[in-house]
């Protein structure tokens, strides 16, 4: 009852259906049970009311019952026609599928912003030759002078990508998820709903045993067909010639990971709570802007050294006088990147990965002049810093709380692709310089997680057998951290290492006024500004996050090692005493804490 009644108070205007285990004398059932009765004092208190049918809807040896109950409010019940109790389908628990017409309408789910599009009916020599052709368009003579040119030239090459991509790939159809059926299967359905008709209509025992019979074959039927689906899958992950991506997307189905989240539940934010989906996704907008990609006001004077300095950088006007010769972009280094890219989702302008790596060598030159030119004037298109976020719902968090999700955003695949340049000359750089920490192993060449398990492992096995010392380890989880850096700070950083100048205006720049929109159920919110963090998502967040926190372990005291592997900190230190130990680990601690929060 207080099930019910919790369902009524969320929406009274409601239809409940289900198995509930209830028998009602007045339905046909030869008695009441005790869920009847608790049925029979619902229906009496008036607020839900059941549809007049008293069709048996459990059956097994002969003996029917009704145990399924449609159940609504007024006056949603009263569109509710042609009631109908069917056969059981392929099962042995005697339970039979009701059936309802409802005149009314839903709201129609709007189209995805994100075109689903079927690359294995793709025509790419199609798609090559349309492409030249909307390419040499463009009026070679012009010249990219200006933040304006680069907006026109960089929309100029999306737009003749997507005519492209319309004239020469399919959109894709959704497919059915459940296993295709056998062709026993198939004859022993309708086998099995001939006899149940044939039955019901003569009441011979002959038919009845041919329908439980038929019954029995079709269970035993599409169990065997859904062995020969699961083997011909794991059949398909052991060929010779496969991809990684493939087993993965496997596992990931087995375990219900990555897959698409839906929002059924109402939101609940700063006492504001979204039923619809904009509603939802405007109010997912408004806790990111707020609490997540915020800016926090700092009155301390370093701090307001930094933001002086760094709205300087921002703010500074970029020529060839104040930035000094640099390397260009060939073309061999944007097609060896193209090469490199995985097949990832689409950012809001909708380009695929896919279409880059098919692409024709006129759309590689354009890419190429634009991409030095963007180097050149350290100016990214506004496109290429709009983001749309998805999220991902965090193991056991409450459903109902925006901070339960973890934002993914999906970027322009064009901006990444430079992203994924300047990430490799920067890392060069900074391995030149002996920039990062040495036991630094996140996201970079030669090293993993295994190197600093390793040091940890050989240490106190060390101080253990050769000193006799007590060793103990503390591990920190920084909340948000890709989220919460600093821009300003950050800006501040690279300038201060001294990295070359055309790199240092283009990261300033690709910090700088960034927005993104929420995505749900298909649905994008308003747009709002990233006033802090690096977008997950993006190639070159981590080795970003990795510079920002490289002056983290500068004060930790000689007698203490570290380990990190991106925003994952470890410490850990060794004494002869535990009451020692505890004092050193707490003064580590309160190092780390202290450059958390200067």
């Amino acid at each position: 009852m207080n099930i019910f009644q919790e369902l009524y108070n969320t929406n009274n205007n409601c239809i409940i259906i289900g198995d509930l285990n209830a028998t009602l004398s007045e339905m046909g059932s030869t008695k009441t049970n005790a869920r009847g009765k608790q049925l029979q004092q619902l229906l009496n208190e008036g607020f839900i009311e059941c549809v007049e049918d008293d069709s048996p809807t459990f059956e097994v040896n002969g003996y029917e019952v009704k145990l399924d109950w449609i159940l609504g409010s007024q006056p949603l019940l009263s569109f509710i026609t042609n009631v109908e109790t069917h056969p059981t389908i392929g099962t042995i628990n005697g339970h039979k599928p009701l059936t309802f017409d409802i005149t009314i309408g839903a709201e129609p789910k709007p189209t995805s912003p994100r075109l689903s599009l079927n690359f294995k009916a793709a025509k790419w020599t199609k798609f090559r030759t349309k492409l030249d052709q909307q390419l040499l368009l463009w009026n070679n003579d012009l010249s990219l002078n200006s933040p304006l040119d680069i907006e026109e030239h960089s929309m100029f090459i999306t737009n003749s990508i997507m005519l492209a991509t319309q004239e020469a790939i399919p959109t894709s159809t959704p497919t059915s998820k459940s296993y295709a059926l056998g062709e026993a299967s198939k004859s022993l359905i309708t086998l099995k709903h001939q006899a149940y008709r044939r039955w019901k209509r003569t009441g011979d025992n002959i038919d009845k045993h041919q329908y439980y019979n038929s019954k029995l074959l079709l269970t035993n039927s599409l169990r065997n067909d859904r062995r020969d689906n699961l083997n011909k899958l794991m059949s398909s992950l052991c060929l010779k010639k496969m991809y990684s991506d493939k087993v993965w997307l496997t596992v990931r189905k087995f375990h219900r990971k990555r897959i698409k989240q839906t929002f059924t539940c109402n939101m609940t934010y700063n006492n504001t709570t979204a039923t619809s989906d904009k509603e939802k996704a405007d109010l997912f907008a408004d806790y990111f802007e707020n609490d997540v990609y915020s800016y926090t006001d700092d009155t301390l004077p370093f701090h307001d050294q930094v933001t002086s300095q760094a709205n300087n950088l921002k703010n500074k006007r970029i020529t060839s006088l104040n930035t000094p010769k640099w390397k260009q972009i060939t073309i061999e280094e944007v097609k060896h990147h193209i090469k490199q890219l995985r097949n990832s989702s689409a950012g809001p302008d909708n380009i695929h990965n896919r279409c880059l790596k098919n692409s024709s060598e006129l759309l590689i030159q354009h890419l190429t002049k634009l991409f030095n030119q963007i180097l050149k004037q350290g100016y990214i298109p506004t496109n290429w810093k709009t983001a749309n976020i998805i999220l991902i719902l965090k193991p056991k968090k409450d459903k109902q709380h925006p901070s339960s999700y973890r934002p993914i955003s999906l970027l322009s695949c064009l901006g990444k692709l430079l992203e994924k340049i300047i990430k490799q000359r920067l890392m060069l750089e900074l391995e030149r310089k002996n920039i990062l920490p040495e036991h630094q192993a996140g996201f970079r060449p030669g090293k993993s997680t295994i190197y600093n398990i390793l040091r940890l492992e050989r240490y106190a096995q060390d101080k253990l057998r050769c000193a006799r010392r007590h060793s103990a380890v503390i591990l920190f989880d920084i909340k948000a951290a890709f989220d919460s850096v600093w821009h300003d700070g950050l800006i501040y950083k690279l300038n201060d290492l001294r990295l070359l100048k055309y790199i240092i205006n283009y990261l300033t720049s690709f910090l700088k006024n960034r927005t993104a929109s929420i995505e749900i159920e298909n649905v994008l919110s308003r747009q709002f500004n990233l006033k802090s963090g690096t977008p997950q998502g993006s190639p070159l967040s981590p080795l970003l996050y990795i510079i920002y926190t490289a002056d983290s372990m500068n004060d930790i005291p000689t007698h203490t090692e570290h380990g990190l592997f991106a925003d994952d900190t470890a410490l850990w230190t060794s004494s002869n005493t535990m009451t020692y130990l505890s004092f050193r680990l707490q003064q580590s601690v309160d190092a780390f804490e202290s450059w958390c929060k200067s």
